[in-house]
């Protein structure tokens, strides 16, 4: 099936109707490719500003990673965590509810409700994995910033790869 996921005008046009903490929800989402519970869970001391990566603790693949962060990412963490408060980096919703994960889901339905296209927590992180491939970063690379458990789960953004095979074909080294 067709992979959804935002362009990025519609990332911009979501990003324009967020408080500052659902700007951060977004672009965990949609810059570093973090699934809802991950987001949920994510806590200051996982993110390291000095080698500019999140660190995401053993989750649905049973394995941590770490994920670079994208400069505006960086930058926005930065600003943002000077006004936070707490341990977690978000804090929407009860704290009692954190560990379910779905209250994210819920706030973040309403919260675009009136947008005029389609919106879900997890399209973001398709959007993420989506702007990789087209602009040509390999499916392993891919699927390790995602945190697939195989190669085969990220084979579903394939098709969004450049086509141009010719180009690719020029890129082999003079003999």
């Amino acid at each position: 099936g067709r992979i959804d996921y935002h362009t990025p005008e519609e990332i911009a046009e979501i990003l324009s109707i967020c408080n500052a903490e659902w700007k951060t929800v977004v672009l965990l989402g949609a810059r570093a490719g973090l699934r809802r519970g991950e987001i949920a869970v994510l806590q200051w001391k996982d993110i390291d500003f000095k080698n500019n990566q999140i660190y995401i603790a053993p989750n649905k693949t049973e394995k941590h990673r770490y994920v670079p962060m994208s400069a505006d990412l960086s930058s926005w963490l930065l600003e943002f965590k000077q006004s936070s408060k707490g341990k977690f980096v978000i804090n929407i919703g009860k704290t009692e509810q954190r560990e379910g994960r779905y209250y994210l889901t819920a706030a973040y339905s309403k919260l675009t409700e009136d947008l005029p296209f389609d919106c879900f927590m997890h399209k973001l992180r398709h959007t993420f994995a989506s702007h990789l491939v087209q602009a040509g970063v390999d499916l392993y690379r891919v699927s390790k910033l995602l945190g697939h458990s195989s190669i085969q789960m990220t084979e579903i953004y394939a098709h969004l790869a450049p086509a141009d095979l010719h180009s690719a074909v020029c890129q082999l080294p003079k003999i």
